[in-house]
């Protein structure tokens, strides 16, 4: 019998997100894993977002862009999270089934265009 180790964050985490479309939606932040009795665990959500990404920062920097996305964030500073159902294939990028349009997975770029970019001077946001 021959067995296969899948070292699941090392092949996930920081990998592209796009959708069913081909968009970027960022990357692979976070995963959600649900603990069962007596079966192995199981992955049920794939999470994204600046409030993902600031849980695995150390002190300040953590809380400081914590503090950040919980101002600006979409959600009430909850990341995107996309049910594992969801995922179509896994390979250099993670594709979803999901639109990203319709998601808040491109929240900051709105931030960003709306508060930043609208001032710089020829800039068409």
């Amino acid at each position: 019998m021959t067995r296969t180790s899948y070292h699941v964050m090392r092949h996930l985490i920081d990998n592209a997100l796009v959708d069913r479309t081909d968009t970027p939606m960022g990357s692979v932040d976070d995963l959600t894993i649900e603990l069962r009795d007596g079966a192995p665990p199981r992955i049920t959500h794939i999470e994204t977002g600046g409030t993902a990404m600031t849980r695995g920062l150390t002190w300040p920097f953590g809380a400081l862009f914590g503090a950040l996305a919980l101002r600006w964030g979409a959600a009430r500073g909850e990341p995107l999270r996309v049910p594992w159902s969801c995922v179509l294939d896994v390979g250099v990028d993670v594709q979803v089934d999901v639109d990203a349009y319709g998601t808040t997975a491109l929240h900051w770029e709105r931030v960003l265009r709306d508060r930043i970019v609208a001032y710089v001077p020829g800039s068409r946001p």
